[in-house]
């Protein structure tokens, strides 16, 4: 390394050494993954059969344990994000639509109650509200977008927390809640119940979203919605992806290949969980009702598991998605 830093090395030179340090990085991942025995922990079927309170982090686990193509395609997930470096968040300020609540104060005082040409309301959806054509001021529609690209950024880096803080931190906690509805139930003291009943008071915790399935149909209704900016909709598209709402993500990926591979991998990914949890019937936390319930216990009785067919039509889906990245145009 001492070596090269004397030498006067071109911009090309330098993409070319990070290119071939990323590769080598992606396959010390990949293969790590596949030298690793897979299967030998218990199924999330098997898992709910003992414990149907088991939480969702835990059947994940188990799901890519048993599934060797989604922990291999998570793999190049994860390195396709510690590789992506987002810029530096921008200086934001801390009042939410601070000029715009000046201004709108302003001309309260000079009995201008009509129209001003703003929003009417401060409320997060004021943008958004279909009928309602008011804008904000010019200062605080800079920085809304600034911070939204930022917040894009980071998620596209896989770090959600450091995404969520930006917005506590720009005095947008609901878009930090939303964020962090992505995080999968974490129960320690539950996850084996009846093996150490006696300490599941000292680890009587949880973290995570109880209802996840609820807030990944919200989030790709959101990422359909035509009332959104397009960053809006790449967020949440970008959050709990999905070959559905795939348009909506795909024009904040125009940069490179890579971010196109990204968004793909994530669609795929996160569809693929979605079908895992379909098939314990949501577990107990994302099904409510009394008849999801009693489905679930139907369901792990039978001990489901996918049949061959089923995962060759998965692959199926993968080629297709990745053959699809050979006409793919890009910046770079």
């Amino acid at each position: 390394t001492r070596h090269l830093a004397d030498q006067s090395l071109t911009d090309q030179d330098r993409k070319m050494l990070l290119l071939e340090a990323n590769t080598w990085e992606l396959l010390q991942r990949v293969y790590e993954h596949r030298r690793k025995p897979h299967g030998n922990s218990r199924t999330a079927q098997e898992m709910l059969k003992g414990n149907p309170y088991t939480p969702t982090a835990a059947l994940y686990s188990a799901w890519l344990d048993h599934s060797s193509r989604l922990g291999e395609l998570c793999e190049v997930q994860k390195w396709l994000e510690v590789t992506y470096k987002p810029q530096e968040p921008p200086l934001l300020s801390k009042e939410y639509w601070k000029f715009t609540r000046m201004d709108l104060k302003q001309k309260k005082r000079q009995g201008m109650n009509n129209r001003t040409g703003y929003v009417r309301t401060m409320d997060p959806d004021a943008l958004n509200r279909t009928g309602d054509s008011g804008v904000l001021n010019a200062d605080d529609a800079e920085e809304e977008r600034a911070l939204l690209n930022s917040v894009f950024q980071h998620i596209r880096a896989g770090r959600l927390e450091a995404a969520a803080k930006i917005c506590e931190d720009a005095a947008r906690p609901w878009r930090a809640a939303v964020i962090r509805g992505g995080y999968f139930l974490q129960w320690e003291g539950l996850e084996d119940l009846f093996t150490h009943a006696e300490d599941v008071g000292k680890q009587d915790l949880w973290s995570g979203n109880r209802k996840w399935l609820l807030w990944r149909q919200t989030c790709i209704r959101a990422a359909m919605s035509n009332a959104l900016s397009v960053t809006d909709k790449a967020i949440h598209a970008a959050i709990s992806p999905s070959l559905v709402t795939l348009p909506a993500l795909v024009p904040m990926c125009h940069n490179n290949w890579e971010d196109q591979l990204w968004a793909r991998l994530s669609a795929l990914i996160g569809d693929r969980i979605e079908t895992k949890m379909n098939e314990t019937a949501g577990g107990f936390w994302n099904r409510g009702t009394l008849l999801d319930r009693l489905a679930l216990l139907e369901q792990t009785e039978t001990d489901s598991k996918p049949t061959n067919e089923q995962d060759s039509e998965w692959e199926t889906i993968i080629a297709h998605q990745l053959d699809e990245l050979a006409d793919v145009a890009v910046n770079t």
